[in-house]
């Protein structure tokens, strides 16, 4: 479900794109979804992409960052610093398809630690500073008493409706996929996944909606082939049901699986006609 143009040269580009998005959800959670897997973030195919200037801006502030974390590690709160960075940049790289390469292009579950990251250093940059005169102080803790605890309480408060909206998202994983398709209707993945749900609850129509469009959106994706397959045994349409499991690239044990059951379905709308 990444495109079959994703390892080819599209590769720096995109991968660099897809930093700029996963920094944009950190620093601005505003919709989260399950995972951001193809066509959910375009690719970038051409050097001329305007997309590539945020690329190159987010990768200079990355710089800048470490530069000053470099300067900085002998300062009095050099460690502090030192392990905020660490809970944002570690688990980042690791899901930054730089190291190697992942099962999606982003996925919410990468992004609860380099959460804590960012909440630890924007907790660290907030901190009271400690003052060298005691007038100073008093002055700095009646500024954040009266001009930095409103704001940052109406951040948090903001913050934990979301979480809470988001949390409501996990009951089940109809509400998990409905959502994440709502965030993301162009993955073909979460449509092939909500086409599996609805085929589930005998919702054919609904069903073979979401497999068309994520065969539109990625034609190499062989397992909604399986699903359209499902779906037309159930409507008892066995001509399509073996084209498409033809067209599908399942192991051996799998395919084995699914044509006994179109055996089984094809013995049984025989028995129903001639009873």
């Amino acid at each position: 479900y990444y495109g079959s143009t994703y390892y080819g040269s599209t590769n720096y580009g995109s991968t660099a794109w897809i930093q700029v998005v996963y920094a944009g959800l950190l620093l601005a959670p505003r919709t989260f979804c399950v995972e951001y897997s193809y066509d959910c973030i375009p690719m970038v195919t051409r050097l001329s992409d305007p997309r590539n200037a945020l690329s190159l801006l987010l990768l200079l502030v990355l710089l800048c960052f470490a530069i000053h974390l470099l300067r900085a590690a002998r300062a009095p709160h050099a460690r502090a610093t030192m392990a905020a960075s660490a809970w944002l940049l570690f688990p980042w790289f690791l899901a930054s398809h730089i190291p190697l390469r992942l099962g999606t292009l982003i996925a919410e579950r990468t992004m609860y630690l380099p959460s804590v990251g960012v909440i630890l250093l924007v907790a660290h940059v907030l901190r009271p500073l400690p003052s060298r005169t005691r007038a100073r102080g008093a002055r700095h803790a009646w500024w954040w008493r009266r001009g930095g605890a409103l704001p940052v309480g109406v951040t948090v408060g903001y913050l934990a409706a979301l979480s809470l909206r988001r949390t409501l998202d996990w009951t089940s994983d109809e509400t998990a996929f409905v959502s994440a398709v709502k965030v993301c209707p162009r993955s073909a993945k979460l449509n092939n996944q909500l086409c599996t749900l609805r085929s589930n609850q005998q919702r054919h129509a609904e069903a073979l909606a979401h497999c068309e469009a994520a065969h539109a959106i990625d034609p190499q994706f062989c397992d909604v082939h399986s699903n359209f397959a499902f779906i037309y045994i159930a409507r008892d349409d066995f001509a399509r049901a073996v084209h498409h499991l033809n067209a599908s690239l399942l192991t051996l044990t799998l395919t084995l699986t699914l044509t006994l059951t179109l055996t089984l379905a094809r013995c049984t709308a025989t028995s129903s006609r001639s009873t």
